[in-house]
């Protein structure tokens, strides 16, 4: 099996394939031992831990039209960050499956931050949280 780094570049470490096949399969994502391994198209990508900063759950909700009315649907992706931004942003089949590969990532990796970012100018955020002055 032919792994790529995030660069696209082909890996030639004979040990991927050994951790890739002893890790647990969550949606299309593997939490390895030493990497995060993930499919995009027709290539499977190895993302090691250590150029992993933070990763975090997006839920993203898709509006959606019914013959019985209309709703959102909630569609869960895993986000892996490095210092630059992110690294991939990967579809997972659904929550259930989301909380069990943050678990895993959890376990193999519990240096990481598994909080997602703050955006700058948001209520709550910034050194000056809670400190705001009523009018």
């Amino acid at each position: 099996m032919k792994f790529y780094n995030r660069s696209r570049q082909l890996l030639t470490d004979s040990l991927l394939e050994a951790e890739y096949k002893a890790s647990r399969e969550i949606g299309t994502v593997r939490a390895g031992s030493r990497h995060v391994f993930f499919r995009s198209g027709i290539r499977n990508y190895a993302v090691p831990y250590t150029e992993i900063i933070r990763c975090y759950r997006r839920i993203m909700q898709v509006p959606m039209k019914m013959c019985c009315g209309s709703g959102n649907l909630d569609v869960e992706y895993l986000v892996l960050e490095d210092a630059a931004g992110e690294i991939a942003h990967i579809q997972l089949p659904g929550k259930k499956a989301a909380l069990a590969l943050m678990d895993e990532l959890k376990e193999a990796a519990p240096a990481l931050l598994f909080t997602p970012p703050s955006k700058a100018g948001a209520p709550g955020s910034g050194p000056s949280a809670g400190n705001e002055v009523p009018e």
